[in-house]
């Protein structure tokens, strides 16, 4: 399928022609998002549970979620992306503990506070069980059925790139490890994967749901860009040096 996109301002997206911070946990206490460590930013899905908490390693801070008897997760607002968007980035990154996997990462347009709803999602991203005891597999759903992209390694963090249009809801995806941009590839889905229900709304919302599995995963880093933006937003780590001590605490990004 010819990939058509169109470039558009986006009520909700206007000055983000360069990627935009949403989140990378650094401000934020470790601990149980119900305890209010992320300040209301992120709420877990059934309010008072606590199965979605700020993780924390060797300094660096990140997401997870999960319950080993049922489905739990998090969300918060970002900036809309319009129903007439033809072209956003959502960009992020991820990292699996074990090979069990069953989390969904991704946008929706409304979000069911009071229980785990899949079909919530529009651009639902999938970590899903691996063939190995080393792997995961990378899905996504497209419309109705869910398809297996490519297998990731275990503890190795890996760039995610969705590039929506969201006029004809669908989305391609990227993926790159390192400080590697995805520029100059090739969508990792032959063709574009359509949303999982298809909306005339914006898409307001992160959301991450996992189902009977116990915080096995780490999500860190989420940018949203208006247009198709690949390059890797992630700063350098000789960005330490550049920013001084004032801007020390802000630059501290991570890998």
């Amino acid at each position: 399928m010819k990939r058509i996109v169109v470039l558009c301002l986006a009520a909700g997206l206007i000055g983000l022609s360069q990627a935009a911070l949403i989140d990378d946990f650094q401000s934020y206490q470790a601990g149980l998002i119900r305890d209010g460590v992320t300040g209301g930013v992120w709420k877990e899905i059934t309010a008072g549970s606590a199965f979605a908490k700020i993780g924390e390693e060797d300094g660096n801070r990140f997401l997870q979620t999960g319950w080993k008897e049922g489905g739990r997760g998090a969300y918060r607002s970002i900036p809309a992306i319009a129903n007439t968007c033809s072209a956003a980035t959502l960009f992020m990154q991820i990292y699996a503990i074990t090979s069990s996997q069953d989390t969904s990462i991704g946008l929706a347009d409304v979000v069911t506070t009071s229980a785990a709803t899949w079909g919530d999602y529009e651009v639902q991203i999938a970590l899903g069980n691996g063939d190995d005891a080393e792997h995961i597999n990378l899905r996504a759903r497209d419309g109705g059925t869910v398809e297996t992209y490519m297998a990731l390694e275990l503890g190795q963090w890996y760039n995610i790139w969705a590039v929506i249009d969201q006029t004809n809801d669908w989305f391609d995806l990227y993926v790159t490890t390192g400080k590697d941009s995805a520029r100059g590839k090739s969508p990792i889905n032959p063709d574009p994967i359509n949303f999982r229900n298809g909306t005339t709304a914006d898409l307001a919302y992160f959301l991450a749901l996992t189902n009977n599995r116990d915080m096995n995963y780490r999500l860190d880093n989420i940018y949203l860009t208006e247009g198709v933006d690949l390059i890797n937003p992630t700063p350098e780590p000789c960005s330490l040096v550049l920013l001084g001590i004032g801007g020390l605490a802000a630059g501290m990004r991570k890998r």
